[in-house]
């Protein structure tokens, strides 16, 4: 509806801007009002095309198909809800969401690097297995910078998820 609103909205301002600024307008000539009478109609003529468009290319009420899924869980939606629910005074939380995401870490580090869990857990701890340092300062506890408060003051996201949602991507560019 908004394309046809739109069309009809561009038409009208074309049609009055040549019934203004031409010489048609000037004396009630006949001919302006044949340009105005044209132009509605190019205009209601294009606004009724896209709707037949609009009609044949979407579904008849406005609601998308269920897909039957049951309700089964998304991989990740778990982790997005818990960064988004993370507290920046709950430090338990914090932990259980560090432990988590450096479970994940030593397994697909041991794996990419074909070495042993407790070797993984070194370069983890070294930090070179990534170039991103928030994601290095998530797994090193690092307080945050006055540039990170700063973030956190202006964007309303926590130092903490933001390092975690560092650590995922650069997890997922090691995983590949």
């Amino acid at each position: 509806m908004r394309r046809v609103l739109l069309a009809v909205g561009f038409a009208s301002t074309a049609a009055g801007a040549a019934l203004v600024f031409t010489p048609l307008s000037v004396g009630g000539s006949g001919l302006a009002a044949v340009v105005f009478v044209g132009s509605a109609l190019l205009a209601g003529g294009v606004g009724g095309l896209a709707a037949l468009d609009r009609s044949w290319t979407t579904v008849a009420d406005g609601s998308l198909p269920d897909p039957g899924d049951g309700g089964r869980p998304v991989p990740g939606d778990e982790i997005d809800r818990q960064l988004a629910d993370l507290s920046t005074r709950d430090e338990d939380e914090q932990a259980r969401l560090r432990a988590r995401i450096e479970t994940v870490a030593v397994s697909i580090l041991a794996d990419r690097l074909d070495c042993s869990r407790a070797q993984a857990r070194e370069h983890l701890i070294a930090g070179d297995w990534t170039d991103d340092d928030a994601a290095r300062a998530f797994f090193e506890e690092r307080p945050p910078s006055r540039r990170e408060r700063m973030r956190t003051v202006l964007r309303g996201e926590p130092t903490i998820s933001r390092r975690a949602r560092a650590a995922l991507a650069a997890l997922r560019e090691v995983d590949g």
